[in-house]
Protein backbone atom coordinates (compact mmCIF):
# COMPACT_ATOMS: atom_id res chain seq x y z
CA UNK A 1 0.00 0.00 0.00
CA UNK A 2 1.48 3.54 -1.02
CA UNK A 3 1.48 5.99 1.92
CA UNK A 4 2.89 9.25 1.38
CA UNK A 5 4.90 11.89 3.56
CA UNK A 6 1.32 12.60 6.05
CA UNK A 7 0.98 8.81 6.33
CA UNK A 8 -2.18 9.25 3.93
CA UNK A 9 -2.94 5.82 1.80
CA UNK A 10 -4.19 6.24 -1.55
CA UNK A 11 -7.89 6.50 -0.21
CA UNK A 12 -7.62 10.01 1.30
CA UNK A 13 -9.34 9.37 4.55
CA UNK A 14 -7.49 5.73 5.32
CA UNK A 15 -3.63 6.54 7.27
CA UNK A 16 -0.99 4.27 8.09
CA UNK A 17 1.48 3.99 10.51
CA UNK A 18 3.89 1.50 11.95
CA UNK A 19 4.78 -1.63 9.94
CA UNK A 20 2.39 -0.10 6.93
CA UNK A 21 4.74 2.31 6.11
CA UNK A 22 7.85 0.07 6.03
CA UNK A 23 11.21 0.09 7.23
CA UNK A 24 12.28 0.07 10.33
CA UNK A 25 9.52 -1.70 11.24
CA UNK A 26 10.18 -0.60 15.46
CA UNK A 27 7.57 0.21 17.88
CA UNK A 28 8.56 3.59 18.97
CA UNK A 29 8.81 4.96 15.02
CA UNK A 30 4.96 3.32 14.71
CA UNK A 31 3.91 5.34 17.97
CA UNK A 32 5.92 8.55 16.26
CA UNK A 33 3.91 7.89 13.16
CA UNK A 34 0.81 8.17 15.30
CA UNK A 35 1.65 11.26 16.61
CA UNK A 36 1.97 12.71 13.08
CA UNK A 37 -0.97 11.52 11.42
CA UNK A 38 -3.13 12.28 14.12
CA UNK A 39 -1.88 16.36 13.76
CA UNK A 40 -1.66 15.69 10.09
CA UNK A 41 -5.77 14.79 10.29
CA UNK A 42 -6.44 17.60 12.65
CA UNK A 43 -4.39 20.64 10.35
CA UNK A 44 -1.93 20.79 13.03
CA UNK A 45 2.07 21.24 12.37
CA UNK A 46 3.41 17.90 11.69
CA UNK A 47 6.01 16.68 13.40
CA UNK A 48 9.16 16.38 10.91
CA UNK A 49 10.80 13.25 10.48
CA UNK A 50 13.36 12.17 12.64
CA UNK A 51 16.48 9.80 12.92
CA UNK A 52 15.34 6.60 14.60
CA UNK A 53 17.38 5.04 16.56
CA UNK A 54 17.19 1.10 17.58
CA UNK A 55 18.49 -1.70 20.05
CA UNK A 56 18.94 -4.81 19.90
CA UNK A 57 19.29 -6.51 23.76
CA UNK A 58 22.08 -9.03 23.43
CA UNK A 59 24.82 -9.53 25.40
CA UNK A 60 26.57 -6.77 25.29
CA UNK A 61 23.93 -4.83 23.41
CA UNK A 62 23.87 -3.06 20.29
CA UNK A 63 22.43 0.48 19.55
CA UNK A 64 22.86 2.86 16.96
CA UNK A 65 21.17 6.54 15.10
CA UNK A 66 21.95 8.42 11.98
CA UNK A 67 23.87 7.12 9.17
CA UNK A 68 27.31 4.67 9.53
CA UNK A 69 30.76 5.88 8.49
CA UNK A 70 29.70 3.60 5.48
CA UNK A 71 26.21 5.47 4.41
CA UNK A 72 27.62 8.67 5.00
CA UNK A 73 30.88 8.04 2.61
CA UNK A 74 28.19 6.44 -0.03
CA UNK A 75 26.76 10.08 0.16
CA UNK A 76 29.86 12.06 -0.72
CA UNK A 77 30.53 13.03 3.06
CA UNK A 78 34.21 13.15 4.34
CA UNK A 79 33.97 12.00 7.73
CA UNK A 80 35.28 12.33 11.20
CA UNK A 81 34.85 9.25 13.23
CA UNK A 82 35.80 8.92 17.09
CA UNK A 83 35.85 5.83 18.93
CA UNK A 84 36.18 5.11 22.91
CA UNK A 85 36.60 1.36 24.19
CA UNK A 86 34.14 0.48 27.52
CA UNK A 87 37.28 -1.15 28.63
CA UNK A 88 38.73 2.60 29.35
CA UNK A 89 35.76 3.76 30.89
CA UNK A 90 35.58 3.78 34.78
CA UNK A 91 31.96 2.47 35.33
CA UNK A 92 31.83 0.00 33.07
CA UNK A 93 35.33 -1.40 34.78
CA UNK A 94 32.92 -0.84 38.24
CA UNK A 95 30.58 -3.00 36.55
CA UNK A 96 32.56 -5.96 35.18
CA UNK A 97 31.49 -5.36 31.97
CA UNK A 98 34.13 -3.49 29.91
CA UNK A 99 33.48 -5.64 26.52
CA UNK A 100 32.35 -2.87 24.22
CA UNK A 101 32.67 0.78 22.48
CA UNK A 102 31.51 3.36 21.41
CA UNK A 103 31.75 5.04 17.91
CA UNK A 104 30.89 8.74 16.66
CA UNK A 105 30.72 9.67 13.13
CA UNK A 106 30.88 13.16 12.20
CA UNK A 107 31.12 15.61 9.05
CA UNK A 108 34.52 16.15 8.84
CA UNK A 109 34.18 20.07 7.80
CA UNK A 110 30.95 21.17 9.86
CA UNK A 111 31.39 18.25 12.88
CA UNK A 112 28.31 17.81 12.53
CA UNK A 113 27.04 14.60 14.78
CA UNK A 114 25.93 12.43 11.58
CA UNK A 115 25.19 8.64 13.26
CA UNK A 116 26.27 7.13 16.72
CA UNK A 117 26.64 3.48 17.60
CA UNK A 118 27.36 1.99 20.91
CA UNK A 119 27.80 -1.71 21.52
CA UNK A 120 28.13 -2.11 25.60
CA UNK A 121 26.07 -2.50 28.49
CA UNK A 122 23.16 -0.44 28.84
CA UNK A 123 23.82 0.54 25.05
CA UNK A 124 20.13 0.50 24.93
CA UNK A 125 19.94 3.26 27.50
CA UNK A 126 22.82 5.57 25.94
CA UNK A 127 21.72 5.81 22.68
CA UNK A 128 19.00 8.79 23.57
CA UNK A 129 21.60 11.03 24.01
CA UNK A 130 23.40 10.33 20.44
CA UNK A 131 19.58 10.52 19.06
CA UNK A 132 19.51 13.57 20.70
CA UNK A 133 22.64 15.28 19.05
CA UNK A 134 21.48 13.64 15.63
CA UNK A 135 18.17 14.87 15.64
CA UNK A 136 18.91 18.62 16.50
CA UNK A 137 22.21 18.51 14.36
CA UNK A 138 24.98 19.14 17.37
CA UNK A 139 28.49 19.41 16.76
CA UNK A 140 31.45 17.48 18.09
CA UNK A 141 32.44 20.51 20.33
CA UNK A 142 28.83 20.15 21.87
CA UNK A 143 28.92 16.86 23.00
CA UNK A 144 32.88 16.89 23.83
CA UNK A 145 32.22 20.06 25.75
CA UNK A 146 29.00 18.51 27.93
CA UNK A 147 30.54 17.76 31.15
CA UNK A 148 29.22 14.34 32.13
CA UNK A 149 28.90 12.60 35.66
CA UNK A 150 31.66 10.68 36.76
CA UNK A 151 31.94 7.51 36.74
CA UNK A 152 29.09 6.97 34.36
CA UNK A 153 28.07 5.32 31.17
CA UNK A 154 27.37 8.05 28.92
CA UNK A 155 31.12 9.77 29.24
CA UNK A 156 31.82 7.09 26.50
CA UNK A 157 29.86 9.55 24.24
CA UNK A 158 31.67 12.66 25.45
CA UNK A 159 35.30 10.70 24.83
CA UNK A 160 34.35 9.50 21.76
CA UNK A 161 33.26 13.22 20.56
CA UNK A 162 36.92 13.80 21.97
CA UNK A 163 38.62 11.62 20.34
CA UNK A 164 36.92 12.41 16.95
CA UNK A 165 38.18 16.13 17.53
CA UNK A 166 42.00 14.86 18.38
CA UNK A 167 41.15 15.67 22.27
CA UNK A 168 40.70 12.41 23.82
CA UNK A 169 42.38 11.95 26.95
CA UNK A 170 42.05 8.58 28.28
CA UNK A 171 42.99 7.00 24.88
CA UNK A 172 45.73 7.44 22.43
CA UNK A 173 44.77 10.45 19.97
CA UNK A 174 44.67 8.87 16.88
CA UNK A 175 44.08 10.10 12.95
CA UNK A 176 40.46 10.47 12.23
CA UNK A 177 39.17 7.61 9.35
Amino acid sequence: MAVNSEGQTSHPHIYAIGDMTGQPLLAHKASHDGICVAENIANQKARKSKPISWAIFTDPEIAGVGLTQAEAEAQGKKVKVGKFPFLALGRSLALSEPEGFTKIIADEKTHEILGAFIVGAHASDLISEAALAVTHHLKLEDLAETIHPHPTLPEALMEAAEAALGKAIHIPNRPSS
